[in-house]
């Protein structure tokens, strides 16, 4: 997973913006003297115990909370974040109430939610959270946001989504390649 996101971030021209840390986020303990501005996750979405595994052990891990769960991520990014550091979470709208406890848990204040979905009349199939470490009470709900125009599989994108990221169209030129 840090191979690939650094394949993105050269791609996308920000490997110069940020770090990746390739660590067990359980046992995270910051060395950084300069706390980070921001930190941003896709942790694992499922309670192992919730129903059947990825055969693969990589995807198991990926998506079940085998090795570490919401706490140990949000924990993480507390203690890497300064004072009103920003936390940005994607996971999954089944996991909101324990999304929210675990930012408050950590002293994470959620500040903006916004839900994601394939198009307007399909569930949400993510959630994206924004949190400030030590910040004041206050959640903000924003309009969803729709990927597709449509439910065919290869309906375009919305003018919305590539507003929100411009790089959803090649992205999903790299996924044909």
């Amino acid at each position: 997973m840090a191979r690939h996101a650094s394949i993105n971030a050269e791609r996308l021209g920000l490997q110069q913006h940020f770090n990746i840390l390739n660590e067990d986020v359980s046992s995270y303990r910051t060395s950084n003297k300069t706390p980070y501005d921001f930190v941003s996750c896709n942790p694992p979405w499922r309670d192992p115990a919730s129903g059947r595994l990825s055969p693969g052990p990589d995807k198991a891990r990926a998506r079940a909370e085998l090795d570490a769960g919401l706490d140990a991520f949000a924990s993480a990014a507390s203690r890497a974040l300064g004072a009103r550091g920003r936390f940005f979470l994607l996971h999954t709208p089944a996991r909101l109430e324990a999304v929210l406890a675990s930012c408050r848990a950590h002293d994470l204040a959620p500040k903006r939610l916004r839900l994601v979905h394939g198009h307007a009349e399909a569930p949400a199939r993510a959630l994206l959270l924004e949190a400030v470490r030590n910040g004041a009470p206050g959640l903000t709900v924003e309009p969803p946001l729709l990927l597709y125009r449509g439910p065919e599989p290869n309906a375009p994108h919305t003018e919305a989504a590539l507003a929100f990221c411009p790089f959803l169209g090649c992205n999903r030129a790299a996924m044909k390649e």
